[in-house]
């Protein structure tokens, strides 16, 4: 795991994980240099802790064999890079931006997360994760598996153990997504989710790499980048419309978390009433309403001097 920013008083942590034949910075650098992670995020986010996750994600090489590591190893690698950065678990959220197969590796991550006590935290913490471009499933996965072949075909070194997890019959692929589905469904599991799929195809022989509805989870908010499977993850700079819709689902959900922590603001107050329906005195409690009130049981064209009406509701 490599910290890309680290502002004093960080209240956020936000952790890159790249996808096919990628690594921790290329895969989120325009051919201009743009690399957002660290060249636009701090800005926009200047109380986020910015982190990059690096794997051998090359299913294929040019001249070395590449990494037998299966999908649940990366996972694993992950969930406990991210728990060794966490310095004070329980207290900072976590947002994955997880591009292609970083996808699967990241709900792996979770999913370990959630049976092991050690890395429960990171469930625990985590409050959304962005999806670009990865495959989550279904009957598209066959044409993703055939595409992914097509599209490394013309390299050597072929990570043949990663490959059986982008096939559609891959055992390690239908339970991690049976088990990821299944961890969103429950009420003690709170994670935000949204999907991003390419526009463009790689070229006319290859098509998509990622189809759209592959790319997306029923239920959940999704959207396309201007851009093919390789260049979806990478801006010109800040006017870039793909880097804008990260940036407005990143606020969204940063302000969300913020304002469910900040104590109440309503003007809604209890007052005491010492008098009860009998007319004997006690102690009961009602509320002041500043402001209009509609509902099924309210009779409106109620009016008073100075415009307020006291009303009490037992």
């Amino acid at each position: 795991m490599k910290v890309i920013a680290d502002p004093p008083g960080a209240v956020i942590d936000i952790v890159f994980v790249h996808g096919l034949t990628g690594n921790r910075e290329k895969a989120w650098t325009h051919r201009n240099g743009n690399f957002w992670p660290r060249d636009l995020l701090p800005e926009d986010f200047p109380r986020a802790r910015i982190m990059t996750f690096g794997y051998d994600a090359d299913v294929v090489r040019f001249w070395t064999i590449a990494s037998s590591n299966r999908l649940h190893d990366h996972g694993k690698s992950l969930a406990y890079s991210v728990l060794s950065q966490h310095a004070m678990p329980g207290t900072r959220p976590i947002i994955f931006i997880a591009h292609s197969l970083g996808g699967l590796v990241c709900k792996e991550a979770l999913v370990l997360s959630d049976k092991r006590d050690d890395l429960r935290s990171i469930l625990t913490n985590a409050v959304g994760i962005i999806f670009l471009g990865t495959p989550h499933g279904g009957s598209y996965l066959a044409g993703w598996g055939a595409t992914v072949v097509k599209y490394v075909n013309i390299f050597r070194g072929t990570n043949r153990e990663i490959l059986k997890n982008l096939q559609p019959g891959s055992s390690d692929l239908q339970r991690v997504e049976e088990d990821f589905q299944h961890m969103l469904r429950r009420d003690d599991v709170s994670l935000k989710v949204y999907c991003f799929y390419e526009a463009l195809r790689m070229n006319d022989a290859i098509g998509k790499i990622v189809e759209t509805e592959s790319a997306k989870l029923a239920a959940y908010d999704n959207c396309s980048i201007n851009a093919d499977h390789r260049n979806m993850t990478k801006f010109t700079g800040r006017a870039d419309e793909g880097y804008g819709l990260i940036r407005g689902v990143l606020s969204r959900w940063i302000q969300d978390y913020e304002s469910r922590l900040r104590p109440s603001s309503a003007t809604n107050s209890p007052v005491k009433n010492e008098s009860t329906k009998d007319g004997s005195q006690g102690s009961t409690t009602s509320y002041v309403f500043n402001g209009p009130i509609s509902g099924r049981y309210v009779i409106s064209g109620i009016q008073a001097a100075g415009g307020t009406v006291n009303l009490s509701f037992s």
